[in-house]
């Protein structure tokens, strides 16, 4: 939509449902707890996978969100070419909540289950704890667990790559 004039390039906007929605402002608390949870990511995945901040992921011709931060399969276009990231490359996608904590629970836990989306969590920023969400299915996902920051956490999909937390709220 850049391409042809509809959004600036700059527009921090995501399409769910086939709207288009304005992403909400990053507070410091958010920023913060993104520099060390993506540190953390990119230690964890390498050479595993690709640990991506702030990227698209295309679920389907009505979705495409840009979640915090998302783990993807390796790919050897490294996604320059073969389009944005679909389910079937998502390991995991991460929403950091503070205003947005609702709207993650409510939009956008049942539709990555619905895509498929193989792990989601959401870093809740007022409690200091990540939820972590498995088994997707049409109704949602059938396994959810909580995380703090002492734990370190075995990806479903790809159980080599471990991800310690403490970083997350520091």
């Amino acid at each position: 939509m850049a391409e042809v004039g509809i959004l600036e390039w700059n527009s921090r906007v995501e399409l769910v449902y086939g709207e288009i929605i304005d992403l909400a402002p990053i507070s410091p608390d958010h920023a913060a707890t993104m520099n060390g949870l993506g540190a953390a990511l990119v230690l964890a995945c390498t050479p595993y996978a690709v640990a991506a901040i702030k990227h698209p992921v295309r679920l389907d011709r009505w979705n495409e969100t840009v979640p915090d931060a998302a783990v993807l399969r390796r790919r050897n276009d490294n996604y320059r070419y073969g389009g944005h990231p679909g389910p079937s490359d998502v390991l995991l996608l991460i929403e950091v909540a503070d205003h947005s904590l609702q709207y993650d629970h409510a939009v956008k836990l049942p539709l990555y289950a619905r895509s498929g989306i193989v792990e989601y969590w959401i870093v809740n920023l007022r409690d200091r704890i990540i939820k972590g969400f498995r088994d997707p299915g049409p109704g949602g996902y059938g396994t959810t667990v909580k995380y703090g920051a002492g734990d370190s956490v075995a990806l479903a999909a790809m159980p080599e790559i471990v991800v310690p937390l403490a970083r997350a709220f520091e």
